[in-house]
Parts: C-alpha cells; sequence; structure tokens
C-alpha cells in the first residue's frame, strides 16, 4: 500500500514524502522481526482471552489457562527460538543484515581514568536479542505475573467450593471463617455449617453423573432443587464471587 502510494502521481507531494519515509522505517529486519514475534504472541493470546471471557469458566480454569500463556512465552525466550523467528523475519522482509550493523559505530568519549579494554560492543543482532527481543519477553512475563496473582488470590479464598466432596471438615471450616472475615456484611459464620451439611448432602448421592463439580455447577444444582432458602450463605458466596449474575435467566436476588 505505501509503494502503490509512494508511486502513485496523483497523491499530493507531503503524502507521498509521508509514505516514503514510512516506507524506509519499516524496511528493515528488526521491523519483521517483531511482525513474526508479536504474531506469534498474539495468536495465542486471542485464542486464551476468548476462553477467559467466556460466562461459564471457573477460577481454576483461568488460573491454569494464565500458566499456560506464562509457560508459553517463557519456551519463546531463548536463542533457539530466536532464530526460528529470525528466519521466518528474513524470509518476510528479504533483508539478511541488522539496521544497526549499517551505522557508524560511535564511540563515547573516555574520562582520564577509563580505558577500552572492557568495554563490550554489541553487534546489531545481539544488540536487538539483549535489547529488544528478551526485553519485551520479560515485561510481558511480569504483566501477566501480576494479572495471575490476581486469580490466585481468588482461588486461596475460594476454591474450597470447587469439588467440595474432596476437602476435609476442618478445612472447609477455617476456609469458610476466613471467608465470612473477608466478607463479614454479607456472610455469617453459620457458612461453615452450611457448607459442610452441603457438602454431606453431594457426597451422599454417590457417583452420579450429575453430581456438582465446579462452583458454578454447584450454583446451578442449588437452584435446580430449590435449595437456595437452605443455602442462602452459599448463594450470598456466588454474588460475591459474581457467578449467579453472570448466569443467563437468574434472577436478581437469591
Amino acid at each position: 500500500m505505501l509503494k502503490t502510494i509512494l508511486n502513485d502521481t496523483t497523491q499530493k507531494p507531503t503524502t507521498r514524502c509521508e509514505a516514503k519515509g514510512l516506507l524506509k522505517k519499516l524496511n528493515h529486519l528488526e521491523c519483521a522481526l517483531m511482525v513474526v514475534l508479536w504474531s506469534d504472541i498474539l495468536e495465542i493470546l486471542n485464542k486464551t482471552s476468548k476462553k477467559l471471557q467466556s460466562v461459564s469458566i471457573n477460577l481454576i480454569t483461568v488460573v491454569q489457562l494464565y500458566d499456560s500463556i506464562i509457560y508459553c512465552v517463557k519456551s519463546v525466550q531463548n536463542r533457539n527460538r530466536f532464530m526460528d523467528h529470525e528466519n521466518a523475519a528474513k524470509d518476510l522482509s528479504g533483508l539478511s543484515d541488522y539496521k544497526e550493523n549499517e551505522k557508524r559505530i560511535r564511540r563515547r568519549k573516555l574520562l582520564y581514568v577509563e580505558n577500552r579494554s572492557n568495554e563490550v560492543m554489541l553487534s546489531g543482532r545481539e544488540s536487538f536479542i539483549v535489547m529488544t527481543y528478551f526485553s519485551i519477553l520479560d515485561n510481558l512475563q511480569s504483566e501477566l505475573q501480576k494479572r495471575k496473582s490476581t486469580y490466585d488470590y481468588l482461588v486461596k479464598k475460594f476454591s474450597f467450593f470447587h469439588n467440595i466432596t474432596q476437602h476435609l471438615v476442618n478445612e472447609i471450616r477455617k476456609s469458610a471463617k476466613e471467608l465470612c472475615e473477608a466478607y463479614p456484611n454479607d456472610l455469617n459464620i453459620s457458612l461453615a455449617s452450611e457448607v459442610v451439611q452441603l457438602q454431606w448432602h453431594i457426597d451422599s448421592l454417590g457417583t452420579s453423573d450429575n453430581i456438582p463439580q465446579t462452583i458454578l455447577e454447584l450454583m446451578l444444582w442449588i437452584r435446580s432443587n430449590n435449595f437456595i432458602s437452605v443455602r442462602r450463605n452459599c448463594i450470598m458466596y456466588f454474588f460475591i464471587n459474581g457467578i449467579y449474575q453472570q448466569h443467563p435467566n437468574t434472577p436478581n436476588t437469591p
């Protein structure tokens, strides 16, 4: 498109000049490398983001998905993977050398107590790897870890409802007590006994395929069996967790 604008004599001189300048900036191996790298990363992020926006997703799955993204980013952060990206960028651009290698080497002025014996000069390729490629991946990992830490906190606080029959009674009482302390205006201390009773109730169902496993399934099971009046603390928990409102056809109040 830029080449078309540049060669189009009907365009204004300023427009053609801008197109020439942009084309010159883009016509570098470094730019092609950025395109290849971000195409690889953004494809993974886009697919995962769509899953994260699902109404039926639970906190455990969210954490697992974040772990998988972080693992994928880490797997890219090595020189072998960089070489794959570099070769793809060379095929895409038709270029083989870095812009920095075409520039005159600038040497800073030394102080009288300094010498150049320990001075390190990076090639254009090494400079891109260290200053750009690894830097992008480091920052991306850091941001993903920050977002994941929020969900780690929520999982630690709410996960005792997930696979409720697999937890010990003492663990449930302890987790329920901590949850009540975190939300004193919404939950009361009877939550612990209510959840223990709910655990026994579900466990008594045996090995049925209809046994709720996830938090969302548990909420739907309580609602479909008309246990809302018996499990008011649990329903309030679902409101706090944002699950009750997310599900379609759910009333506004428990």
